[in-house]
């Protein structure tokens, strides 16, 4: 969390760009969350677009996951929650066999990820990263 947090300060105090900040990070020899030998720009954007960031109050989450949602009885009308969706990627695994060139049959697992329609996700509340919301609404959001 210390490196989430000094991302969001980077861009929503500083100002940086998503670039600089990886450069900095990879200068630093700051460990990446996948231990990657460098930070991959897409990772820092989907941390910073994550809306499991987000500080959310119980009036915003009972507006995502529904009021009649058992989950709701669980939370503390004065806490603020971050949520995570469900069902944002539908993955198919199938095994496929290629024949090598000594004849041998070798085996891999083939994936194939699509996106669902956000109509499809399920809102999950979970604990506040308490990043400051103002520094996580400061980018624009795709």
């Amino acid at each position: 969390m210390v490196y989430v947090r000094r991302i969001f300060a980077a861009v929503a105090l500083e100002g940086s760009s998503i670039n600089a900040i990886k450069v900095a990070f990879d200068r630093e020899g700051v460990s990446t969350p996948a231990e990657a030998p460098y930070w991959l720009h897409k990772a820092m954007r989907d941390i910073i677009f994550d809306d499991c960031y987000k500080a959310h109050t119980f009036e915003e989450v009972r507006a995502l996951v529904g009021d009649g949602a058992a989950v709701l009885s669980r939370l503390e009308r004065g806490k603020r929650y971050g949520i995570w969706y469900f069902g944002r990627r539908k993955t198919q695994t199938r095994q496929v066999s290629e024949r090598a060139a000594d004849g041998n049959v070798l085996y891999r697992k083939k994936q194939l990820v699509e996106g669902n329609p956000k109509s499809e996700w399920v809102a999950v509340p979970i604990v506040d990263s308490t990043v400051p919301r103002e520094w996580v609404d400061a980018p624009e959001r795709p």
